[in-house]
C-alpha cells in the first residue's frame, strides 16, 4: 500500500498504527463493540476478542479469561493495528428519500461502520486478524438471478459531514450522485461499494476518498468510481490504509433501487 500522493506510510498513531507490545505484556483495545485483548510471549501472539451490547459499549469492558485465544507463531517485532472498510459493499438507505432532477448533483455522507486489522507489517499481506467493530445485519442487493451479499447500514446517508470524534469506530464515507439520465431519479437505497475506498484520519475521525455514482437511467448500469481525493472537511487527514481492492474508472453496476421483503425467504431484498 502506497499512500495515492506519494507519502508512502504517513499515518496517525494516535489510534491507528504500531502497538508496542513486548513478551510477556498484554493490551487491551476498545473500538466500537469490539474489545481485543492481545497477550505477547517470546514466540507467540495470542489474541481474543468479544461483542459488547450497544449499551454497555462507552463501558470499559474486556474479553474474559473464559474466552478462546487465537494463537499466532510470531517472534518478537513490532505490531500494527489498521482500520479497513467493510469486505463487502454496503446497502444505504437515505434520511429522506428524495427526486434528484435530470443534469442535478447531490452529495451524501454515509457513516459506516470500521473493521479493525491487526498487521506484522504496516504494507503487504501480513493481515492475522481483520474483525467488524460492529456486527452488521445482512441482505441481497439485486434480483433473483443477479445480484451480491451486502451489508446494511442503518445509520443512513446525510446531507451534512456530522463527524463525529465520540464515534471513532465510524467512517465518514463521501458520495457524490450525479443524474446523467432523461428522467428524474428518486434517491431512495443505493450500493456502495466501499472495498474500493481508501482511509484517512485527522486525528479523531475517519474519512474515505469521495465515491461518485453516475446514474445513467434504468435501462443502464450506473458509473461508479473512486475519485482519489479527500472531503473538503478532512483536507489535513492523513492517510491510514488502502483499498481492499482496485477498482477501475468507471466501473459499471447497479446501483440505485427501492424494494422491500420477498415473501417466504427471509432475506431482505432491495
Amino acid at each position: 500500500m502506497t499512500e495515492p500522493d506519494g507519502n508512502p506510510g504517513a499515518r496517525d498513531v494516535s489510534l491507528w498504527g504500531p502497538l508496542e507490545i513486548g513478551p510477556g505484556e498484554e493490551r487491551e483495545l476498545a473500538v466500537g463493540e469490539l474489545r481485543l485483548r492481545l497477550r505477547r510471549t517470546p514466540a507467540e501472539l495470542l489474541v481474543a476478542h468479544q461483542y459488547v451490547a450497544t449499551s454497555e459499549a462507552e463501558e470499559t469492558v474486556v474479553p474474559g479469561s473464559d474466552l478462546p485465544w487465537q494463537r499466532f507463531l510470531v517472534g518478537p517485532g513490532e505490531l500494527f493495528i489498521l482500520p479497513a472498510l467493510p469486505d463487502r459493499s454496503v446497502v444505504v438507505q437515505t434520511d429522506n428519500p428524495f427526486w434528484l432532477p435530470v443534469g442535478g448533483k447531490a452529495d451524501l455522507f454515509v457513516h459506516v461502520p470500521v473493521w479493525v486489522q491487526v498487521r506484522l507489517r504496516a504494507e503487504g499481506e501480513s493481515i492475522l486478524l481483520d474483525l467488524p467493530s460492529v456486527v452488521l445485519s445482512q441482505t441481497w442487493f439485486g434480483s433473483f438471478t443477479e445480484g451480491e451479499l451486502c451489508y446494511w447500514i442503518r445509520s443512513g446517508a446525510h446531507s451534512e459531514a456530522a463527524a463525529d470524534p465520540s464515534k471513532p469506530h465510524l467512517v465518514v464515507c463521501p458520495v457524490e450522485i450525479r443524474n446523467e439520465s432523461e428522467d428524474k431519479l428518486l434517491v431512495d437505497y443505493f450500493c456502495l461499494r466501499v472495498r474500493a475506498l481508501s482511509l484517512y484520519y485527522d486525528g479523531s475521525q475517519l474519512w474515505s476518498d469521495v465515491f461518485s455514482l453516475s446514474f445513467r437511467g434504468d435501462k443502464y448500469e450506473t458509473r461508479q468510481w473512486p475519485t482519489g481525493r479527500r472531503p473538503k472537511s478532512a483536507r489535513k487527514a492523513r492517510w491510514v490504509n488502502g483499498p481492499r481492492e482496485a477498482m477501475r474508472r468507471s466501473a459499471l453496476g447497479k446501483t440505485f433501487s427501492w424494494g422491500g421483503d420477498l415473501p417466504g425467504i427471509g432475506i431482505r431484498i432491495i
